[in-house]
């Protein structure tokens, strides 16, 4: 799964330092797809396709992915009601994440 950040050094007038383009390129790839599920959700919500309620976190993404980028197999997370990008950084199969809105035997919950 995931190693610790790469950070390169910069010079101290800069104030902070560089991701490495892998790192910076998982962080988008993440915050893509954790978008692109988020939208489907929150479509097939305003559709009434599933019941309950449900809690989007679009715009929020990089919060929870910069946060659980470096996170390894055995950490442990305690996601809230807005827990679907958490899940997805875990790597909880996208199965799963539906199976839990659509309210299915299959739902981890």
């Amino acid at each position: 799964m995931a190693t610790a950040t790469q950070y390169t050094e910069t010079s101290p007038h800069e104030g902070s330092r560089h991701l490495d383009p892998e790192v910076l390129r998982r962080l988008y790839t993440y915050m893509l797809k954790c978008r692109t599920v988020e939208e489907r959700i929150r479509v097939l919500y305003r559709q009434g396709r599933f019941a309950g309620n449900y809690f989007a976190a679009v715009g929020q993404e990089a919060t929870e992915v910069g946060t659980t980028i470096d996170l390894l197999p055995e950490d442990t997370i305690a996601p809230s009601h807005r827990n679907f990008v958490t899940n997805i950084m875990k790597g909880t199969p996208l199965t799963l994440l539906f199976a839990h809105i659509y309210g299915r035997e299959t739902s981890p919950d």
